[in-house]
């Protein structure tokens, strides 16, 4: 999709949309300790192996009955992803507890519908 003004094109830019490739980490767990040691089992220490790929965070898998993680949790689980060159870019949730931990980060929360 391209956006034109009026029949003449700006000189300078263009917005269009366009398809990036997105990888999704699906937390199913508030466990961070377990969470590193599975991704240190998984890939190892290759801190290169995602070159500073995007990355959503996602909480549709997370259970109802699960504690939110706090501000202070998606601190240390940026840094984890960070310490593999993953760029965590938003978080995707349904739960506002969830949405609120996400607001003292600058990461972008998106709110999902309840199914």
């Amino acid at each position: 999709m391209t956006v034109a003004l009026a029949g003449r094109a700006p000189a300078t830019f263009e917005i269009k949309s366009a398809n990036l490739p997105l990888l999704a980490l699906l937390l199913k767990s508030s466990d961070l300790k377990l969470l590193a040691a599975e991704m240190t089992a998984k890939f190892g220490t290759q801190n290169d192996f995602f070159d500073g790929e995007p990355l959503v965070v996602d909480f549709s898998q997370y259970p109802d009955d699960t504690p939110a993680l706090t501000a202070l949790d998606f601190s240390a689980l940026i840094k984890l992803l960070r310490s593999y060159r993953i760029a965590p870019i938003a978080v995707k949730a349904r739960r506002e507890d969830l949405l609120e931990a996400v607001s003292y980060t600058h990461l972008r929360a998106h709110e999902t519908p309840e199914h």
